[in-house]
């Protein structure tokens, strides 16, 4: 049980969030996901409408 708590310790005290380029590449991926559901659900819509 201390080995964990050290561990919790160590890990929380060396926590320094995420570095720039890790955001950037998250907000671009998440992007280019939602610009490819956008585009699909433009297509999607007026097939279910006439269904």
């Amino acid at each position: 049980m201390a080995k964990i708590k050290s561990f919790l310790k160590k890990l929380i005290k060396n926590n320094r969030g995420f570095s720039l380029t890790e955001l950037m590449i998250a907000v671009s991926v998440i992007g280019s996901v939602v610009t490819l559901a956008g585009a699909q659900i433009d297509d999607i819509l007026p097939l279910a409408r006439d269904a």
